[in-house]
């Protein structure tokens, strides 16, 4: 007998919605089959994804999928079967698929697994042999295989470092292991053009500096990569970065945010980069909140909107307060970040992005670079961070609007080096050099270079 969901056909569109554009889709896709589906529309955008996936094993695009369904349509199978106004409303359904992602993911992976359990159960009931004793070990094996795909939800299992030496291959070329950050010339000093899934990356600077318009370039990186943020900020305030969110998207100065004198400029610019499919989502919080208050904000907003973020932005760790509860600022801080970490590998996150104050011993060294003994509080941030960067600059550097950000620790990565910017702090931005400004600094500012890498102090 053919098995069909146990769902309304509303819910059955969320399922084909949470596999098209949930970055856990494709656990959904595994437990799914294209006769599940009541509708005829929804069984064969089920078999175009499937056709791709087999193909490519990855969950495809709104492109990709359009022009896989159209070569089938072409096939004996749907053209006796599709009329023209047919295969233009189910391609239109595809369209509307990856307009939003479904609400509630959470929730439809759950009963997705709960019913793919079920008919894996009924299957295995209905092909026993109650009188061969001798089947019985092997109906032991599949009922507990059918239980177990209601855990489809749970952490990732280890690895097995020979055995699975294949299956780790062939994953690297589907999925990837290694990340870039929306700064070329950091990527640059990488091993890999990237940092690993749940890096922590630290931004140090002096207090009341440039930090915040740092970390507001790194949020404008990654929306310009089509990726979500989640700004959390325990400082400024959620309209302070907003503000500045839309000064360093648009351009513009925050008197021309405030007075409303750039606000159609503004719009455009911002309707352009929705139209790049991400989005930034600002929460300000208390200080010395922990990580489940930031677990419960991400739960809230994506059962609310669907939103679930690829970064972290947090303004910032050290001013959170640890699962540990403990008071002493050297150990809560220790603790926050490995909190933040650790909540990383959780929820998926590709980069955690944060900032922290310098010693007053580094300040002396604002104009060089910074050492991993500057860091203020908590020195083990080192130990928990994958990079921990300066922003420096000398006297004359600073007069030119010249910004260095020197590595000061990082794992995977050369010891040493730097990436430069042109900063414009009245409207939020600190844009990367070009090469050829790359060049002329360093035909202006060979004496700072020299100073700076050999450690010593302009």
């Amino acid at each position: 007998m053919e098995i069909k969901f146990d769902f309304t056909r509303e819910f059955q569109s969320d399922i084909l919605r949470f596999i098209c554009n949930d970055r856990d889709g494709v656990k959904a896709y595994t437990l799914v089959r294209d006769s599940y589906f009541d509708l005829l529309p929804h069984a064969i955008i089920f078999k175009g994804i499937s056709i791709i996936y087999d193909r490519l094993a990855r969950i495809p695009g709104e492109v990709l999928l359009v022009e896989e369904l159209s070569s089938l349509f072409k096939s004996g199978d749907y053209q006796d079967s599709l009329i023209r106004s047919d295969m233009d409303s189910i391609l239109l359904m595809v369209k509307d698929l990856y307009k939003k992602p479904a609400q509630d993911g959470d929730v439809i992976l759950a009963k997705t697994a709960q019913f793919a359990s079920y008919v894996q159960m009924r299957d295995t009931i209905e092909s026993m042999e109650l009188t061969d004793l001798d089947s019985y070990h092997d109906f032991s094996a599949k009922v507990n295989d059918a239980l177990s795909i209601t855990n489809v939800d749970l952490e990732d299992k280890g690895s097995l470092l020979l055995s699975e030496i294949r299956e780790r291959q062939l994953k690297r070329k589907t999925e990837k292991t290694v990340f870039p950050t929306p700064l070329r010339q950091l990527n640059k000093l990488t091993n890999a053009g990237g940092y690993s899934k749940g890096s922590v990356i630290v931004i140090l600077d002096r207090p009341k500096n440039l930090k915040t318009a740092m970390l507001i370039t790194l949020a404008k990186g990654y929306l310009k990569m089509k990726q979500n943020v989640m700004y959390i900020d325990f400082e400024n305030g959620r309209d302070e970065i907003t503000t500045r969110l839309e000064q360093s998207l648009a351009g513009v100065t925050k008197k021309e945010i405030v007075e409303g004198t750039q606000d159609k400029r503004v719009q455009k610019i911002l309707r352009r980069y929705k139209r790049l499919g991400g989005e930034i989502y600002i929460r300000r919080l208390p200080a010395f909140s922990n990580v489940n208050t930031i677990r419960r904000e991400m739960d809230d907003i994506y059962k609310k909107t669907g939103f679930r973020p690829d970064h972290l932005v947090v303004d910032f760790i050290g001013l959170m307060g640890s699962l540990s509860k403990k008071v002493d600022d050297k150990d809560r801080i220790s603790d926050a970040y490995l909190d933040m970490a650790n909540l990383a590998l959780e929820r998926n996150i590709i980069h955690v992005v944060t900032a922290h104050h310098i010693t007053r011993e580094g300040e002396k060294r604002s104009a060089t670079k910074y050492r991993d003994t500057d860091i203020a509080k908590c020195i083990d941030i080192v130990r928990h961070a994958q990079v921990v960067v300066g922003l420096n600059g000398s006297e004359e550097e600073r007069a030119a609007d010249i910004v260095r950000l020197e590595i000061v620790a990082q794992r995977d990565g050369v010891p040493n080096g730097r990436a430069l910017f042109i900063a414009d702090i009245s409207k939020q931005r600190m844009d990367e050099m070009t090469i050829a400004q790359q060049k002329a600094y360093h035909d202006q500012f060979k004496h700072e270079i020299a100073k700076t890498d050999t450690g010593g102090d302009l």
